[in-house]
């Protein structure tokens, strides 16, 4: 057991050392701002806004006329991952992560809800990508 007390103390001297927490959130507040100010852009203020630690912001999507948040939600993920940004219900910030890859997923974003704005002022849920993403866990 001792190997593991050593390989946790040297984590955490590496934590400290690099200011890996800073680094998170410093990152992670560039890259919220930047969503926020896209979502303001795109008008979808009252369809999507951000929640959480500026590090591990969850995306939270709501109803819009006849356009479940299911639908939604599954549209946005499957545009960010059409363009390279594995997403599931949010972002995490990762100490490797460059200004470049942030700038990377800013423009997946800026892309993503362009192309959701539009197909939602057609306010038809069926030009939304199906099956539509289902909570796993539900109330009963």
């Amino acid at each position: 057991e001792s190997l593991s007390l050593a390989a946790a103390l040297a984590t955490i001297k590496k934590i400290r050392k690099e200011k890996v927490c800073q680094s998170l959130k410093k990152k992670g507040l560039f890259l919220n701002n930047a969503i926020e100010n896209l979502i303001k852009k795109h008008k979808l203020s009252k369809v999507i806004s951000l929640c959480g630690h500026p590090s591990w912001k969850i995306l939270i999507f709501k109803d819009f006329r006849n356009i479940t948040k299911e639908a939604i939600k599954t549209f946005v993920l499957k545009e960010m991952i059409a363009r390279g940004v594995f997403i599931v219900a949010g972002h995490n910030i990762s100490f490797s992560h460059s200004k470049e890859d942030l700038k990377l997923v800013i423009k997946a974003y800026d892309e993503t809800f362009l192309k959701l704005a539009h197909t939602m002022k057609k306010n038809d849920q069926n030009l939304f990508f199906k099956p539509f993403i289902e909570p796993i866990f539900k109330v009963r």
